[in-house]
């Protein structure tokens, strides 16, 4: 709910030692955007339920790829974990 119809980019981080309260990890981390986009639409009866699968799929020699960004580029700063952006 509150989210808007439209096309979003993904974004996540990895990493080891995670630090709750400051949400980040304190070893190791990388922010990384995928290249996939996540499609969200809904009618009056319908809507999207998406999943995220960070991975190969079993069996698969391919898969969506992501790259590394600068962490001041993360939505909510280095201090964030995930996020859909509305794509510009």
């Amino acid at each position: 709910s509150g989210m808007v119809d439209g096309s979003y980019d993904v974004y996540f981080t990895l990493g080891q030692d995670w630090d709750a309260r400051h949400r980040t990890f304190t070893r190791f981390c990388s922010f990384l955007k995928s290249d996939s986009k996540a499609n969200l639409t809904s009618d009056a009866t319908q809507y999207t339920i998406g999943t995220l699968t960070f991975g190969l799929p079993a069996g698969s020699k391919q898969g969506s790829r992501s790259k590394v960004i600068d962490p001041e580029d993360f939505p909510g700063g280095p201090g964030g974990t995930t996020g859909l952006v509305a794509a510009g």
